[in-house]
């Protein structure tokens, strides 16, 4: 659906203003632009009935929310394009645009638009709308109508004008506290800022800080995070209250085996940890089966623990690790056992996204669920399930853009492009790779060097040899110019080996088969002796070329030699789709020679489970 242009802002200017002086609130004057524009979504509606531009909503947006990265103009319009184009506005952002335009944030979605979000996101968008509507500060620019309005419309429905991203506006005793001194939670912000650099003056505080207005909405939550250390004292020092009790639930405290918690499940768990490990030697028989469920019981005790805390710094680094790790093991993996494992940690990491996070740490977590996304999607092209491969690379996409390192970007859609070529899509595979060459040009990046070798290789599958040689000499000329600068390895990198292993297909395909061996000669070389993958697919290339060139037994035999020589394990679906091109390639006449048949048995064997 495209968007229609819509009105002046000078238009807009007098619309809102006879409109509001009738009587007309925010809500119903964007339902009027709403109506006179079916096209437009709400969220331009609602920016029309505060006839504001896209760069002021920008400008207060980032007063809300101060620190970087800051709002911009450009993004305020992808938001409300989206979901023709543009970027699907996250909970948060809705939230933010709630405040600004004062409505509902379920007010800013149409049905339609709603139903998009995930279950989880869903469930954040209602529970924002539960909030009291007294926590927000009203505009000057609100009549005395608006605000009966809200009055009267707060005994059957809550506003959502409350930056919570969880938990319900309740008594709890850190807002009760702020909003007894009448201040908004920027404004409590500041006051603390203000304390702390007072503190730091006086040498109460070895370092300077500034609370910003994301920071304290966390601390509103409802599961109260911990604070650091010199927040503790800031907050203490300016509310004169300690932080047990503001609310604040301490890492430190673990149930004891007698309290009031002792007949919940977790009580028991602890209290018998407890014993387990406090038992006199005397009479203490070790039992290492015992040992071994009880410390498992306590990692997720503890665990549990620390999820009502803010992650460290150190977290970050740790999923970068890890997902640097599934970089290294892919290729040397049989792709049903890395599936399982990349599967357990997104989980796990998916659950971390889930909670308040600072804004570089939900970029740095995001950077790393982008990473192990597009290589699941991978895997499952290698399994041959390629619905669910595609569904998989659209949340590596989206994961990536919250990242907002574009090379990743690109690295995801070069991983897209690629799999495209193995579902028989090679028209999607040229535009994916177009769109990745965009977004990074010449940039020294994998995506930069890895695009133009997919271009030509899809270009070779539609016929178009003149565009393939082009592309296969711009992928060697970028390669020559730029692999020295690439620091990425492993599979998000791009090497020697799969630059001659594309070239190869490109000429298997264009039907220049003494290259082609010449390439596949090289990259086998290139490989490791431990990855099968992509020295499978080169193989199966090379028997490919001696299928076309009319020496259909040899091109039978060394296929029925690579399949029978895989262990099962590694047999994957790729591989044998892969291998079927060979016998489709085989004239008739030749079908019923020993080495065809040998074949035909080879291709019956069951398939285990992967390609670059």
């Amino acid at each position: 659906m495209s968007q229609n242009p819509g009105p002046t802002r000078r238009q807009r200017a007098e619309r809102t203003s006879q409109l509001r002086q009738r009587g007309f609130t925010w809500d119903q004057i964007a339902q009027v632009w709403m109506a006179d524009y079916p096209d437009s979504t709400p969220r331009r509606a609602y920016r029309w009935a505060h006839n504001l531009t896209h760069e002021e909503v920008a400008n207060r947006w980032n007063e809300i929310d101060p620190g970087e990265p800051t709002m911009a103009k450009g993004r305020i319009y992808q938001f409300e394009v989206w979901p023709t184009g543009g970027r699907r506005p996250t909970p948060y952002n809705l939230q933010i645009m709630a405040r600004i335009y004062q409505t509902s944030v379920r007010a800013l979605l149409a049905d339609d638009e709603f139903a998009l979000y995930d279950r989880v996101a869903q469930a954040q968008i209602e529970q924002a709308d539960s909030c009291d509507d007294d926590d927000r500060p009203q505009s000057s620019s609100m009549t005395s109508r608006d605000v009966a309005t809200k009055q009267s419309e707060s005994t059957t429905k809550s506003g959502a004008r409350n930056i919570l991203i969880s938990g319900g506006a309740k008594t709890y005793p850190l807002r009760e506290a702020r909003i007894a001194r009448n201040l908004s939670q920027e404004g409590m912000a500041l006051e603390l800022s203000l304390v702390a650099e007072r503190m730091y003056q006086d040498g109460e505080l070895r370092r300077r800080i500034s609370i910003s207005t994301r920071q304290y909405r966390r601390w509103e939550t409802a599961q109260t995070p911990w604070p650091h250390k010199d927040n503790r004292a800031v907050i203490e020092r300016y509310l004169n209250q300690p932080l047990d009790t503001l609310g604040f639930i301490s890492p430190n405290i673990i149930p004891s085996p007698k309290s009031d918690v002792k007949d919940s499940s977790a009580g028991r768990k602890i209290g018998g940890i407890t014993n387990l490990f406090t038992e006199p030697s005397t009479s203490f028989s070790p039992d290492p089966q015992k040992i071994v469920d009880a410390v498992s019981i306590l990692h997720q005790e503890l665990n549990r623990t620390l999820a009502n805390t803010s992650i460290t710094d150190g977290t970050d680094d740790h999923w970068r690790s890890v997902a640097d790790s599934y970089g290294y093991t892919y290729r040397t993996t049989p792709p049903v056992a890395f599936l399982f494992n990349i599967g357990g940690d997104l989980a796990e990491l998916h659950g971390l996204l889930e909670r308040p996070l600072l804004t570089r740490q939900r970029r740095g977590l995001f950077h790393s669920a982008a990473r192990m996304a597009g290589l699941l999607s991978t895997t499952l092209i290698n399994l041959g399930k390629h619905r669910q491969a595609r569904a998989w690379f659209y949340t590596a996409t989206q994961a990536a853009q919250e990242s907002e390192d574009r090379a990743l970007q690109a690295w995801v859609l070069v991983r897209h492009a690629v799999s495209a070529l193995y579902w028989g899509d090679p028209h999607g595979s040229i535009r994916l790779a177009q769109q990745a060459i965009g977004l990074v040009a010449k940039t020294p990046c994998v995506a930069a060097l890895w695009a133009p070798a997919v271009q030509a290789r899809a270009l070779a599958q539609i016929g178009d040899r003149a565009a393939a040689y082009a592309a296969i000499s711009s992928a060697e000329a970028a390669f020559d110019q730029l692999h020295s600068q690439i620091t990425e390895q492993h599979s998000y990198g791009y090497t020697a080996a799969q630059l001659h292993f594309y070239r190869s297909n490109t000429l298997t395909n264009t039907g220049d088969y003494s290259a082609a061996y010449e390439a596949q000669s090289l990259a086998l070389q290139l490989y490791n002796p431990s990855e099968f993958i992509d020295p499978s697919l080169i193989r199966i290339d090379h028997a490919l070329c001696l299928a076309r060139e009319g020496r259909p037994g040899e091109a039978a035999r060394y296929t029925a030699d690579l399949i029978s020589e895989l262990p099962s394990e590694r047999r994957s679906p790729i591989i044998i789709t892969r291998a079927l091109e060979i016998r489709a390639a085989i004239p008739p006449r030749y079908r019923q020679a020993p080495e065809v048949k040998s074949l035909q048995q080879s291709l019956a064997l069951p398939p285990g489970g992967e390609t670059d």
